[in-house]
């Protein structure tokens, strides 16, 4: 489907490959599984290149599906990051929250309130 919102930030997850966490401006968080292909030179597929060569370099999306829809913020999704293990999601916002998501529950554990302004970054730390 097609969806007319803005993408507004986006993080990879750590151990699956081809899964993406998009955050979008109606304060959706939609996760994204993409399938991904080795490109053939001069095949006429795309490869990713430059800054996005970390997410698969020589690889081309072929397809995407959205897999889940988290509803947790009432703007902007603004920061997105996935915990070392993939398990746990953190989205900040325009709105000033940040938001746990249980990414294997399909839920969301917290709500982090009483940030004086937007959330502009996240992230989790590894032991």
């Amino acid at each position: 489907p097609a969806f007319s919102f803005p993408v507004t930030c986006m993080a990879r997850h750590p151990t699956r490959e081809g899964v993406f966490a998009v955050g979008y401006s109606d304060g959706s968080v939609r996760l994204w599984t993409a399938a991904l292909v080795k490109s053939r030179a001069l095949g006429g597929e795309k490869s990713f290149e430059g800054e996005n060569a970390e997410y698969g370099l020589g690889a081309s999306v072929k397809t995407a599906q959205c897999v889940l829809t988290l509803h947790g913020h009432k703007s902007a999704v603004t920061a997105l990051d996935f915990s070392p293990d993939g398990s746990l999601l953190a989205s900040g916002g325009q709105d000033t929250d940040v938001v746990v998501w249980d990414t294997v529950a399909e839920s969301g554990l917290y709500r982090l309130r009483g940030h004086r302004g937007p959330v502009t970054a996240v992230r989790f730390f590894s032991k």
